[in-house]
């Protein structure tokens, strides 16, 4: 038999046949297979990318609200230690400078050797009810669920809920005067956040966050101490209302100045003879706190007691007198004694009894103004304290002082603005005028039974030094107790005469 016969024949073809096909059907597969691999690949990675992109987003967002979150919650942590400092210092009348931070692990949740806060004061004292919610190491109840401490655990059982491991170090928090109505919580954080896949992540990352705290409405410790917890002051920031200008009226003629209650001789008496009633029957006090207003004509004879009435010299007699127009009394008491302070032949002037008047004399210039009474003086406002000590008009006058004390040295029991908080404030907010004062109100001392420095200056952080101070000028007191005083640099200051 002949073997390429068999070979050649038709079952080998169909044989061939069958294996090209399959070779050809296994070539256009491959590229198939490959190009389906290829695109299953890319869309996986696709998607993964992705979804890594959106978590590492959701986690960039987290990390930033909780910087917006610090900003506002110390806010609120600053306003209630603050006011708990305030209230420590009130009720225990205990000043707050020899204070010092009270660091437990625990309670603060810290680590107190690496971590830096304020060390002695006040702002030692709000720092720790800020960190820990303690003062001398004991809780503050009013600082539960405000403290800095109880924040971090907030955020990081959020973190979880997230699955992002958040760990929140601090590393420093410093308590600082912004001006004279605000400080600041400056809180520098170490934020190490992770998302729990391992995708993303923010290592070691250094967040400060600053916060801005009023003072206002909150009660002034130092007022408070120095009057051994009688009276109580808060603290606002307004005008104290002692701008007196506005003129009544002019004369012609005058000398000296005066202030004190309007007294109408016409209206308010109606004849000489009763005005020497008027002066036998008052006091010292009264006529030295009365102006006599004299508006009336006729030809009656003055008798001494109205003549020691305007006589400077006698123990007891007006502040001032004034005449309106051409008097033509023949016993007008200026033709007799015009030694008291004096307007005469005043046109354009009207008054209403007992209006608070002030007589200015200045050169050629003789004024009526009205002044206001001690009574009705602002005496709750507070205004920033910038007396330097140089002011002109006052170079003869030692002045050993600053100006007043800020919110931190009230707390501290300082009568003077300190180097220390200026220092801050300066360094971070370049601001040094950060002290306020305000103005006594002698009477409420009286009321109370507390005290009083008669000839001192009624700025309060001066007339706790019993720095001397002189009659405010159109400022009319109470009879029988003293006018309103000021020193010489906060007179200049407030643009008001002193000395009548």
């Amino acid at each position: 038999m002949d073997v390429n016969k068999m070979r050649s024949g038709p079952g080998n073809a169909a044989r061939r046949k069958g294996i090209f096909f399959t070779l050809a059907i296994i070539l256009l597969l491959i590229p198939l297979m490959m190009l389906v691999s290829f695109y299953v690949t890319t869309s996986k990675t696709r998607i993964d990318d992705e979804t890594s992109q959106l978590r590492c987003d959701e986690l960039h967002y987290f990390v930033e609200d909780v910087k917006k979150d610090l900003s506002r919650a110390v806010v609120i942590f600053g306003r209630r230690a603050a006011i708990y400092s305030s209230n420590y210092v009130v009720m225990g009348n205990s000043p707050l400078q020899n204070y010092s931070f009270n660091c437990n692990s625990t309670a603060c949740n810290v680590n107190c050797n690496r971590t830096i806060y304020p060390d002695k004061g006040a702002e030692a004292a709000i720092a720790e009810l800020t960190l820990c919610g303690t003062m001398n190491n004991t809780n503050v109840s009013d600082m539960v669920n405000h403290t800095l401490k109880e924040w971090n655990d907030k955020i990081e059982q959020s973190g979880m809920g997230k699955n992002f491991n958040i760990n929140i170090t601090l590393k420093e928090i410093k308590v600082v005067p912004i001006d004279a109505w605000d400080f600041a919580i400056i809180i520098t954080n170490e934020i190490d956040a992770v998302d729990n896949t391992g995708i993303c992540y923010y290592r070691d990352i250094s967040v400060t966050t600053s916060s801005n705290t009023s003072i206002i409405g909150l009660e002034d410790p130092l007022y408070t101490l120095k009057t051994n917890g009688a009276i109580y002051k808060t603290i606002y920031s307004c005008d104290s209302l002692l701008n007196i200008s506005q003129a009544l009226g002019n004369g012609t003629s005058g000398s000296a100045n005066a202030t004190g209650s309007a007294l109408l001789y016409s209206t308010g008496l109606g004849s000489l003879l009763n005005l020497s009633i008027y002066c036998s029957n008052n006091t010292a006090d009264v006529l030295n706190a009365t102006v006599l207003v004299i508006d009336a004509g006729g030809s009656l004879a003055c008798n001494q007691t109205i003549k020691d009435c305007v006589n400077s010299s006698s123990p007891k007699h007006f502040a001032g007198v004034v005449e309106k127009g051409a008097n033509n009394l023949s016993c007008s008491p200026l033709n007799q004694f015009p030694s008291i302070p004096s307007i005469t032949n005043a046109t354009n002037f009207t008054v209403s009894a007992d209006d608070c008047l002030y007589l200015r004399n200045y050169g050629a210039q003789h004024t009526i103004v009205a002044g206001i009474d001690c009574r009705d003086v602002n005496y709750s406002c507070y205004s920033v304290s910038n007396i330097t000590g140089n002011e002109a008009g006052c170079s003869g006058t030692a002045w050993n002082d600053t100006a007043g004390p800020s919110f931190f040295d009230r707390l501290d029991g300082m009568n003077n603005l300190s180097a220390k908080y200026v220092n801050q404030s300066t360094d971070n907010y370049r601001n040094p005028n950060i002290g306020i004062e305000t103005i006594i109100d002698y009477n409420e001392l009286v009321n109370h039974e507390i005290d009083t420095v008669e000839n001192a200056t009624w700025i309060d952080y001066l007339y706790w030094k019993q720095v001397n101070g002189t009659d405010v000028c159109g400022v009319c007191s109470e009879a029988g107790t003293p006018y309103l005083k000021l020193d010489c640099r906060h007179a200049i200051k407030l643009n008001i005469s002193t000395g009548c």
